[in-house]
């Protein structure tokens, strides 16, 4: 064997593996699309319905004070996208635990960040991030309407 075969034999191997390592990452990159599709299309379904919730909750507040309602709850509600987000891409840094008002837990993801597992963490908490939104902005809800004389808190639970 000479060199120009053991050269064509290397060329030859380092091209199947490049084949091989660019289908690995097409397919790795179809599958984030299709789950950055999903993450949103579940925070959507979520949202309409805290939407549909915090509705109802409103209708039990005076008609006087409904604008006082909807103003307090838009400047506390938080945006599930926007945490969805902060946990895909920032996550191991503790974002999205900062913006939910977790900071104990915040602390502790950038304390461990340099290990790599608050990331794998926050990774799979972005499946579950819509419905904790959720429930943060319909307990916001309930507070404020019973703070501007609305329904009891134990009406909608």
């Amino acid at each position: 064997m000479n060199i120009s075969d053991s050269v064509s034999l290397i060329l030859g191997l380092l091209l199947s593996l490049g084949g091989f390592i660019l289908v690995v990452l097409i397919i790795l990159g179809v599958l984030i699309i299709y789950l950055a599709v999903y993450l949103y299309q579940k925070d959507q379904k979520e949202e309409r319905a805290c939407e549909l919730y915090v509705n109802q909750i409103m209708q039990s507040v005076p008609v006087d004070k409904q604008m006082i309602f909807l103003m307090q709850y838009n400047g506390k509600k938080k945006n599930p996208i926007l945490a969805l987000l902060l946990a895909y891409f920032l996550g191991g840094f503790g974002a999205h635990k900062f913006y939910i008002g977790q900071n104990d837990l915040g602390i502790i993801y950038l304390l461990f960040c340099w290990t790599g597992f608050p990331s794998l963490i926050a990774l799979i908490e972005c499946f579950w991030i819509s419905s904790v939104i959720s429930k943060i902005n319909r307990r916001k809800a309930l507070e404020i309407a019973t703070l501007i004389g609305g329904g009891s808190l134990n009406m909608y639970m």
